[in-house]
């Protein structure tokens, strides 16, 4: 058994403030190694990172931003098992095989990992 199983599982950055709906990642897409929440560009990252074009992320603008917020297949990571590696590698690879899969939030998401973000965060409650 790889050590992350054998199921889909989430993975959420710890330092996220969000009122995302988790539930609309819970039934994959057919054909899906992963599906990521992603948000509209936040001041501190202009560019983005892919772009969402019918349920499918993509290399192509207009871009929007990763949420830190995924389901992913363990068989994604099984060839590096043991390895160090960016998890933005192993993402713009499965954009690249068209098995990633994006759902748009247009709701709260703060990086509460920045001191700025972080005293917003606190004034919000």
């Amino acid at each position: 058994t790889p050590i992350l199983g054998m199921d889909d599982f989430l993975l959420v950055n710890a330092d996220v403030l969000t009122d995302f709906d988790f539930r609309h990642l819970m039934q994959p897409s057919p054909g899906a190694d992963l599906t990521l929440a992603v948000i509209d560009n936040p001041a501190h990252h202009p560019g983005g990172d892919f772009g969402l074009v019918g349920g499918r992320l993509r290399d192509i603008a207009p871009r929007l931003t990763y949420a830190g917020i995924g389901r992913f297949s363990p068989g994604l990571f099984a060839a590096r098992a043991g390895q160090r590696f960016g998890l933005a590698d192993t993402i713009h690879r499965a954009i690249k095989d068209e098995r990633a899969f994006g759902v748009h939030h247009p709701g709260r998401w703060i990086d509460v990992g920045r001191a700025a973000t972080l005293a917003r965060a606190r004034q919000i409650g």
